[in-house]
């Protein structure tokens, strides 16, 4: 139950980072924003992964 609050927190955190880093991006220059959109988007998917390996070891 903790693991899936802990993951639930953990993927509301991406979103909200990868959304307020888009719209920045966005105010800066319409064309990067889309990939600086996209990068963040991956960095959050690889540290989830990277966590929940970590969790998945402690069990």
């Amino acid at each position: 139950m903790i693991y899936v609050i802990g993951n639930f927190i953990l993927f509301c955190a991406i979103g909200v980072i990868v959304f307020y880093t888009n719209k920045i991006h966005h105010i800066q220059d319409e064309n990067t924003s889309q990939y600086e959109y996209w990068d963040t988007l991956v960095r959050g998917q690889k540290f989830k992964n990277y966590y929940m390996t970590k969790i998945n070891r402690n069990y």
